[in-house]
């Protein structure tokens, strides 16, 4: 195994203080320890954006991967967590975990203590999986063996090249912003439409009865912080329309990163959100910004209009 050589797979049987329900009787072949908290961020994100099932990629080299489609709505999420963010991390061979994502946030929730860090044990047996163990030890012992999915179709690549120097058009975005914005203007209409410009972001939302336009800029030019407010490259976009629903449910995942990433690729009609995975462990979030939570959203196509 290399460099997991020294991470010893956790049987739970080194102490008679633990619940013999939280031992494990088989061998473990996959594991991970990882905050809670961030866990359950990232994977209620994902559940809001695209439903029910998801298959978790195990890799022994680049740690967590899932890619998971919408039918109904159409839209992709990637998210990717680096070994840099797990600790205690082992994988014989690579492994998929096929799951129910309500049950599985369910989960974490139940695992979450609503402490600022709480670290959660993962742990799987055997090449193909039908069982996933949760193992809590602080700040009280907890434990819960899941059933995992069978069988769960597998998202297709993209098709288009959507490599990050081919985007028109990239907007860095304090993530709580973006988060509160595409809140407020949600409550105006079905479809919001933005305009990108030297200096700022305009979101325009028009319904039959109401309507709202609001800019996000960065006025005060002297301030410095840790996360501008805003940041722009590349060309401007003139008027790309998406649904205000999905924006709204993209932009919750401003909990598990501070900037919001928004990439336009005018020329096949789509945009790629993207936030950098920050544990609360500062150490963590220094160190590691390659572990990211992704979306792919296509442009709204207009309703067709009905002549009188």
């Amino acid at each position: 195994m290399g460099a997991q050589s020294k991470v010893t797979y956790n049987q739970w049987n080194k102490s008679v203080e633990i619940p013999k329900h939280m031992k494990i009787d088989g061998p473990v072949s996959c594991q991970f320890r990882i905050e809670i908290r961030l866990m359950r961020q990232l994977f209620e994100s994902v559940q809001n954006a695209v439903g029910a099932k998801a298959t978790l990629e195990i890799d022994p080299k680049n740690g967590l991967f899932m890619r998971a489609i919408s039918p109904t709505t159409i839209v992709l999420c990637e998210l990717r967590v680096t070994k840099d963010n797990l600790q205690e991390f082992a994988c014989e061979k690579k492994t998929q975990w096929d799951l129910d994502l309500k049950n599985f946030v369910h989960a974490l929730n139940f695992m979450e203590t609503g402490r600022e860090t709480t670290y959660v044990w993962f742990q799987s047996y055997g090449d193909n999986p039908d069982k996933l163990s949760m193992r809590r030890e602080c700040p009280s012992y907890a434990w819960i063996d899941m059933n995992l999915l069978n069988d769960i179709d597998q998202v297709p690549t993209l098709k288009e090249n959507l490599s990050d120097e081919l985007a028109d058009c990239v907007v860095y975005l304090n993530a709580e912003t973006w988060n509160r914005v595409t809140d407020y203007v949600d409550d105006f209409g079905d479809s919001v439409t933005l305009t990108v410009e030297d200096d700022k972001v305009k979101m325009t939302v028009h319904d039959k009865m109401t309507g709202v336009e609001y800019s996000i800029n960065d006025q005060d030019k002297t301030r410095v912080t840790e996360v501008p407010k805003i940041r722009i490259t590349g060309k401007k976009i003139e008027s790309q329309t998406f649904s205000s629903v999905i924006l709204k449910i993209f932009s919750k995942s401003f909990q598990a990163g501070k900037v919001a990433e928004i990439r336009f690729y005018e020329s096949v009609g789509l945009i790629k959100v993207t936030y950098a995975v920050a544990n609360t462990d500062e150490a963590s979030r220094i160190s590691n910004m390659r572990s990211t939570l992704t979306y792919y959203m296509a442009n709204k196509v207009p309703e067709p209009t009905v002549s009188q």
